[in-house]
């Protein structure tokens, strides 16, 4: 994936951190992407691929317990991006590695620290300013 579209993605991601209650000013967490891994099927659709539905269980699961904020993925191809919020990168990547596609190494996952801001954050305040 393009530095550029990985940017947009995350901008557009984080303006959905807008109303979550639990959101604090600029917290530091981790971008996760997900790409085919060394048993993928490359003929196969990302629906077909051996172990895909366990693998939404999980992420479903991670998100149910608050360990993932959000999930994406591109309509063109089969990368899937994960925000994740927490202080110790090493539990969260044992985590992700007994989710069951990417044991099975149909997925592979890459992990990368951000910090994460409110675009509004960054914007003058007008109503503060006078203007």
């Amino acid at each position: 994936m393009g530095r550029f579209r990985c940017w947009v993605l995350l901008l557009i991601l984080l303006s959905s951190f807008n109303g979550m209650a639990h959101y604090k000013p600029n917290p530091e967490g981790y971008l996760v992407t997900y790409q085919p891994g060394k048993n993928w099927q490359a003929n196969t659709i990302y629906k077909k691929q051996k172990g895909i539905n366990q693998h939404v269980l999980y992420i479903k699961e991670l998100y149910r317990q608050g360990k993932i904020n959000l999930s994406a993925s591109f309509k063109d191809d089969h990368l899937e991006v994960l925000i994740m919020m927490g202080e110790n990168q090493e539990d969260l990547k044992k985590l992700l590695s007994k989710d069951p596609s990417v044991m099975d190494k149909v997925l592979d996952f890459k992990m990368k620290k951000i910090i994460l801001t409110r675009v509004h954050n960054l914007m003058p305040d007008h109503h503060h300013t006078g203007h």
